[in-house]
């Protein structure tokens, strides 16, 4: 009787310990986990804690560990009980810490990574107003010692090709801007020889030289469609008043030197009209000439051409 008793008790505490191991691993796994967020948004678990929320994870899982977690579990419990139970509390502790150990380096890695490519990206925006190599030069070398915070775990080939793409990057920045800014080719040019010696080789400055003189014949282009729909808007303006008759020629002469300096040609018309009829008039339209100069303009392809058939109208 006194046996069966016994082991009764025995298999009691057995079960008591058997649950006290499983509730102990499932609170160690809600601990690890759990979403939910502190005042302050960090996750309580310490493997849902992302970049820089995981820094100290280890420490504080340790010191949670020892101050309330163990005791919580072992509390009120036998030697036999205890003897059984702390061994498994502290492997399954340990397994679950190597994972935190884990989890806080590589989220702390990624979150160095993070500041230090957002550091870049910043810089890169930074060199866009810079305008003399020695400040674009200065740049780089601060943009690549920022970097090594995250650079110098590498090895040396690998950081010599990150530090190359930071200073690339800068440079590229710097002297494109330059060019988009102030339409400068010499300026340009300059600031980029001037810091060549920062870039990994020719290969890489002559594709920038190459985007330079690109972009320098792009914008040149777009100038000359400008320059050229002033002009014609101006022609068709002059050319509109003298047909029928409201322009003022009272300073024709000076209005005439004036348009002369950006399209001769309407110059060399409005001059020889001012000359000899001072206009065209309304009555006129129908005129030879008139005819055939609304035929030429049905016919032709942009408004250039007829601002062309307009000069020559006049000139006739």
């Amino acid at each position: 009787m006194m046996l069966h008793a016994q082991r009764m008790a025995q298999e009691a505490e057995d079960v008591e310990t058997v649950q006290r191991l499983n509730s102990y691993k499932q609170d160690m796994q809600n601990r690890a986990f759990n979403e939910q967020a502190d005042k302050n948004g960090k996750p309580l678990g310490f493997l849902s804690r992302k970049l820089g929320q995981a820094q100290g994870a280890t420490e504080e899982f340790d010191k949670l560990y020892r101050e309330q977690i163990k005791k919580q579990y072992l509390y009120k419990l036998s030697d036999s009980q205890i003897t059984k139970l702390e061994p498994a509390m502290d492997s399954y502790a340990l397994s679950l810490r190597e994972n935190i150990i884990q989890h806080e380096a590589a989220q702390w890695r990624e979150n160095v990574k993070n500041t230090v490519e957002a550091d870049t990206q910043q810089r890169v925006m930074d060199a866009s107003t810079i305008r003399d190599s020695k400040s674009l030069g200065l740049a780089v070398d601060a943009a690549i010692e920022t970097a090594k915070l995250y650079n110098s775990r590498f090895d040396e080939a690998t950081k010599k090709i990150m530090d190359n793409k930071i200073a690339e990057d800068i440079v590229e920045s710097a002297v494109i801007s330059t060019l988009k800014t102030t339409g400068n080719l010499p300026l340009t040019q300059s600031l980029l020889d001037g810091v060549k010696d920062k870039l990994s080789g020719d290969t890489k400055y002559n594709e920038i030289r190459g985007r330079i003189a690109e972009g320098y014949n792009i914008m040149q282009s777009q100038m000359e469609k400008v320059r050229l729909e002033n002009r014609v808007a101006d022609r068709f303006d002059y050319i509109g008043r003298i047909a029928n008759g409201t322009l003022s020629w009272e300073n024709s002469a000076e209005i005439i030197r004036g348009i002369a300096v950006k399209d001769p040609d309407l110059a060399e018309a409005m001059n020889k009209v001012f000359k000899s009829k001072k206009g065209y008039f309304v009555e006129e339209i129908n005129n030879e000439a008139f005819q055939e100069l609304a035929k030429d303009i049905f016919t032709a392809k942009d408004t250039e051409s007829i601002s062309k058939f307009l000069l020559q109208a006049l000139k006739e």
